[in-house]
Parts: structure tokens; sequence; C-alpha cells
């Protein structure tokens, strides 16, 4: 059975949790506890990261390509080769070549986990302003492009 997207979140974000309960033991040496509170993180962003990839891919469908997903530059010798592929054949299976050039695409060269990469995933899944949305939901106010007012780098 396939993995789906809340399921590996979770499960990473669950690691992510085991860390951060370890660094909250007070016998700890700062500089270990430091270095787990950077796991757990870094852990979380990784969840982050695997989901929105998992969703982004569940959320490609033929009869309706968001403009986030349509606007994804492709290769020319990917789409030559797709051709090729499927010339003369009557049972090619085209949308499935997408998708599978779409997963290699956005696993080899794409991470969401910068403020404006989780946007852009947001869009590709359909969902428009995405932020304003998860500040509401946290009930935290979202400010320029940044939430909790922090900025990037820090």
């Amino acid at each position: 059975m396939p993995l789906g997207p809340k399921v590996a979140a979770d499960d990473a974000l669950a690691r992510a949790c085991t860390v951060l309960a370890h660094a909250e033991d007070g016998n700890l040496d700062e500089g270990l506890r430091d270095d787990l509170l950077r796991a757990a993180v870094t852990m979380g962003i990784a969840a982050l990261d695997t989901y929105l990839h998992i969703a982004v891919l569940k959320s490609l469908k033929p009869q309706k390509l968001n403009p986030a997903l349509a606007a994804l530059q492709v290769r020319l010798d990917v789409l030559r080769n797709m051709v090729y592929e499927f010339r003369g054949q009557s049972n090619s299976r085209p949308w499935g070549s997408i998708k599978k050039m779409l997963h290699e695409q956005l696993l080899l060269k794409k991470t969401f986990q910068s403020y404006e990469d989780v946007a852009l995933a947001l869009k590709m899944c359909g969902v428009t302003d995405g932020w304003s949305k998860v500040a509401e939901e946290l009930g935290v106010e979202k400010r320029g492009s940044s939430l909790f007012g922090v900025d990037e780098g820090r």
C-alpha cells in the first residue's frame, strides 16, 4: 500500500518530537542539547517537505491542471522522449509518464523548505494564499513574507 503524505509526514514529525523530548532532558550538556534542538527542527522541516512533495504529486489531475503546476519548466529532451515512447502505441498511458517526470523533477531538483517554496507547493496543490490560511489556523499574524515576524536566516 502506498504511503500517503500525511502518514509520511506524521512519521517524520513523530521522530522529531522524540528528539525534542530528549533535548529537554535537564542532564544534557548544553552543546548536545542545542544539537538535538537543531536536529528536531531539521526533522520537522523534512516532515513538511515530505508531505508537500507527495501532496503535489497526488494533486496532479489531467482534467484540471492548476496554474502553478502548469508553469513548471520541462526539458525539451524529456518531451521528445515521451513523444517517441507513445508514437504508434494505442495502449500508451501518457499521463503516467507525466506524473513520473514530475516526480523525478520535484524529487531531484526542488525542495519545499523555505517560506517561498512552501507557498509554491501549496499553490501547486490548489491552495491559494496558503500562508495566510496557516497563520489564521495558528492564530498568529502573517507579517509580510513571514509568520511570527521572524526574518529569513534566523
